[in-house]
């Protein structure tokens, strides 16, 4: 049962990830793969460290800080 969890698991992470790339290479073709790593990569993280048992409020200031990076990565 446990392979049958990692598979689906791994299925729904890149249909995940394969969303999140088509919505931003309607804006950023160009960039659209770094950037859903960096989305991707964040994600994880947050979902580690949530199980690991940080607040609510650590959390969403890494999303600002997320934010924050990704305004000075993206073109106007």
């Amino acid at each position: 049962m446990t392979g049958l969890r990692a598979k689906a698991a791994s299925e729904l992470h890149t249909a995940a990830e394969d969303s999140i790339r088509a919505y931003i290479a309607r804006r950023y073709p160009q960039d659209a793969e770094r950037l859903t790593d960096f989305v991707s990569t964040l994600m994880a993280g947050l979902s580690a460290k949530a199980r690991a048992g940080d607040s609510l409020a650590r959390l969403e200031e890494t999303v600002r800080l997320a934010g924050l990076a990704l305004e000075q990565l993206l073109p106007r």
